[in-house]
């Protein structure tokens, strides 16, 4: 179900595709809101998405839109990190053993979204990009309990690099593959 929409983009020949999510911080340096790049990510979901590319079949994220977007962010004067998005199934938060297994991992963040979407996008032959909102530092990162009203506050916090990261984006997208 949550692969319906870019599913339904791609078989209109839309060529490429922005997700964005919120999600908790492994790394104890970066701050509150921050913006990461994926580059890469770990389906934790126990769940393959309908049209998925094969294994094997190189990165999800596209490395032209990944330098589209570096470019925006330095044009923009926004501070983007870069790291591997881990997906939960969720609805809750992570314990902290399972923040401390993904980090052993090569995870940087953690959320309950985007694998998926990727995956879908990617097996359609759209080209993906993916950020992440660092809203909150995962359990056992944090020493407070996490609340979703810290996530909601921290989004809020990163919404205007985060527009310019979009407008940057679309003026860096390739003009070979722009469609009119």
């Amino acid at each position: 179900m949550v692969t319906r929409a870019v599913r339904a983009a791609a078989l209109q020949g839309v060529p490429h595709v922005l997700l964005t999510n919120a999600a908790g911080g492994l790394q104890k340096d970066w701050p509150v809101p921050s913006l990461m790049l994926a580059t890469g990510h770990l389906n934790m979901t126990h769940q393959v998405a309908p049209g998925a590319a094969p294994e094997g079949s190189g990165s999800v994220y596209s490395e032209e839109l990944s330098e589209a977007l570096v470019r925006a962010a330095t044009d923009a004067g926004v501070e983007l990190e870069s790291g591997v998005y881990a997906g939960m199934v969720g609805p809750g938060y992570e314990t902290a053993a399972e923040i401390s297994w993904l980090g052993s991992l090569g995870a940087n963040a953690v959320g309950m979204s985007t694998v998926l979407e990727a995956d879908a996008a990617h097996g359609a032959g759209m080209e993906v990009v993916a950020v992440s909102c660092i809203t909150n530092p995962a359990a056992g990162i944090s020493t407070t309990v996490l609340n979703h009203q810290e996530v909601v506050q921290a989004g809020a916090q990163a919404a205007r690099s985060f527009a310019a990261l979009i407008v940057g984006l679309v003026g860096n997208l390739p003009t070979d593959s722009m469609q009119v």
